[in-house]
This record gives C-alpha cells, structure tokens and sequence, in this order.
C-alpha cells in the first residue's frame, strides 16, 4: 500500500501517483502482495493516463468523509485510468474519487473508448465521474461493472457511432444508488450494453436517470440493450427513469431488445418511467426535482419532489440497500422511495407545553427543533462485494464495433 498526499507532493504530485502504483511491481515481486492499494488525498492532475498492468487487484482509495480528484490537465486528450492486463483478468475498485476531464474522443480507432477508465472488472464506490469524453463510453468502458453510491454527470461519447454517454458494458452490470444525469450519446444517453458478445445481465436498484439524451432514433436517451434476439436478464428495482433531455428524440429506453416483450426476462419492482419504451407496467409523468448536497467535491444530487409518486412507493425488504446514495438509511417513512436518494422525513415541531400556573416563574419550554438523519460520510461499505480476481470474464474487454 501506498499513501500520496497531492499538496505535500505539490508540482510532482502526478509523479508522485504513477510511483506509487510502480511500486506495486517490487512489492508483487518481492512482498509478494496479493493486491495494491492507493490512498489519494487531494488533487492529482494528470499530463497522461495511468496505466495498471500489474496481474493483482488495485484499490485506488480518497480520503475518509470526502474525496480525493483526479483530473486532466487543460486541453489534454487522453484518459484517466487504462487498466491492461491481459491474459490476467483483475479486478479494480476506485473510491471516493472524482474523475474528470478524461478525454478520448478525437483519439481514433480503439483508443477513443472509456473516457475516465477502460478496465475488464470495475468497482466503483463513492465515485463521480463528471465531464469525461469518448467515441464510445464517454466515461467508461468495461466487461463487468458494481457501481455502489456513484454518480455519471455530463459525460458524451460523441466520435463515430457515439455509443453510451457514461457507460458502455458487455458483460454483467450491478447498479446500487446510481445517478446518471444529463450524459449525451447517439444511442445509450446514459448507458450503452452490449450484451450480444457473450451474455451477461443487469441488475439496477435505486437508480436515478434525469436528463439524459440519445439523438439517434430509438436508441434509448437512458439505457440502449443491444442482445442480438437473447433474453438476458434484466432486474429494475426502485429505478426511475427520469425522462430524456430536452434535445433527445428519443424514449427512455431502446436497442434490439423489448424491454417490454414476452419473455424478455424483465424483471420490474416499484419503479417509474416517463414512458413505456422500459417496458414499465406503471407509468408516470414525474414531477420536477430539487437537489441536494452529497459528499465534498461532486456536485448536488438530484431528488423528486415531495409530491412524486416515487416517494414512499417501494416496499424494500431485506436484500434491498439500506441507506441511500449519500448514506442516509431507507426507509425514511413507511417505505422506500425509487432512485438513488431517499427525501429524508422531517418530524414537525411539538407544540408548546402549557405554562404551569402553580408557578410563576415557569418558562414556556420550546418544542424541539425538526432534525433529519445526516448524510453518511460515504465510508458506508453496505453492498460492497470482497475483491477477487476469481469470477472475472473471460472473454477480455475489447469490443470490435
């Protein structure tokens, strides 16, 4: 493990980072480390990608309570993580991180994928990815993906076929507290999955889409499913679907997949769209959203207002998160709300108590003052998955278009 404090290393900070996870090559050969962890505080700005091709797992970690940044340097184009391996599939988990600026877009062939990370086997916890570009997989492009409390803001793949603003996967995809806003594709506005390759799966609990555009006809401003005629299987619980952007032609969901179909192996709990291209049996309208903050450094969640549907309209039980995308525990009121954040309950004050006439000196006690359950700090492990390279695909990462 290594420890790299960005304002101690100043100017060398980026030198700094790419040692430490150099490092990892003596202390797999000599230590024989089973895994490599690096704790980041601060900001790191970054000339060039990093690059992990040690055969062992890779945790790169931000500080307690906040976060660590990682950004590219201004009018950089290249990304942020590139994790290659081969043959050796491992896996690698960032956390409380912001990664931004990745930019792969103009690159050309395949390097213009996964504008942030490339990467086989990716856990993300506590991470925002904001603001990154790609010709496919404007933030990432992965086989296998656990995102856990995470954010995808503003992120575009808009070079060639401009497939999956944030995400583009081919393999299986678990989503706990996901946010995806405002990302921009062709087809996939937020998400892009390929499961045509190999099979694979989606599991999505209390996930948020608001925002997001596709300008390509039919081809999902939220989620593109390309499966080639399978039925993979699909397990939406407590999702909304918050509607496209206001330059997207195109419904919540599409690709050569009926969400909706007979036998399409969907499976949809307490969960909302703004249509019925998701294949959702409940549809709604959704009413506007508010914000609020989340941990230091990314930027305000967003959350239906009080008045939606949404709110108190999933019966979580057990196997469901038990917090929310900042921490805060679910359920707040007699049961969950779907997407990522949880409108927090706010009890009204107690009405003052009668003065007491046998005493006239007694003061008239104030009520208490409403409080809500504070954010977590984002150190929360609740649906962490152990580290294991065993389990990994087989199949390797790259995609031929």
């Amino acid at each position: 493990m290594r420890s790299v404090d960005a304002a101690a290393a100043g100017a060398g900070a980026e030198a700094a980072l790419v040692s430490a996870l150099g490092d990892a090559v003596a202390g797999v050969g000599v230590d024989g480390c089973s895994d490599w962890t690096v704790e980041l505080d601060g900001t790191f700005v970054l000339t060039d990608d990093l690059v992990w091709d040690v055969a062992v797992p890779l945790r790169i970690v931000g500080p307690a309570g906040t976060t660590a940044r990682i950004e590219a340097a201004a009018g950089a184009q290249h990304r942020l993580l590139t994790v290659d391996t081969f043959p050796a599939l491992v896996a690698v988990t960032l956390e409380r991180l912001v990664l931004t600026g990745g930019n792969v877009a103009y690159v050309g062939s395949m390097d213009d994928q996964g504008g942030a990370v490339v990467a086989d086997d990716l856990r993300l916890i506590d991470v925002e990815l904001i603001g990154n570009a790609a010709g496919e997989g404007g933030a990432v492009l992965t086989s296998d993906l656990h995102a856990v409390r995470t954010s995808f803001v503003r992120n575009e793949a808009e070079f060639g076929v401009g497939q999956g603003g944030a995400v583009v996967a081919v393999g299986d995809v678990v989503l706990d507290n996901v946010t995806f806003s405002g990302n921009v594709a062709d087809e996939g506005g937020a998400m892009f999955l390929d499961l045509s390759v190999g099979g694979g799966s989606l599991t999505a609990t209390f996930v948020t889409f608001l925002d997001n555009e596709a300008t390509e006809p039919g081809s999902g401003a939220d989620l593109h499913l390309d499966a080639a005629g399978g039925a993979p299987s699909v397990t939406l619980r407590g999702v909304l679907f918050g509607g496209p952007g206001a330059a997207s032609t195109v419904d919540a969901c599409g690709g050569s997949y009926d969400l909706g179909g007979a036998g399409s192996g969907l499976v949809w709990t307490d969960s909302f769209a703004t249509d019925a291209s998701c294949g959702a049996p409940q549809v709604s309208v959704l009413p506007a959203f508010d914000t609020v903050a989340w941990l230091a450094g990314t930027s305000p969640l967003p959350r239906p207002g009080a008045d939606s549907p949404s709110v108190d309209a999933v019966a979580c039980g057990a196997g469901w998160p038990t917090t929310d995308q900042r921490g805060v525990t679910r359920p707040q009121g007699d049961a969950c709300d779907a997407g990522a954040v949880e409108r927090v309950a706010v009890a009204p004050p107690a009405p003052d108590p009668a003065p007491d006439p046998a005493s006239s000196s007694a003061s008239v006690a104030e009520g208490p003052v409403p409080t809500a359950i504070p954010a977590g700090d984002g150190a929360c492990a609740d649906g962490c998955r152990a580290l294991s390279s065993s389990g990994a695909r087989a199949d390797g990462r790259a995609r031929q278009r």
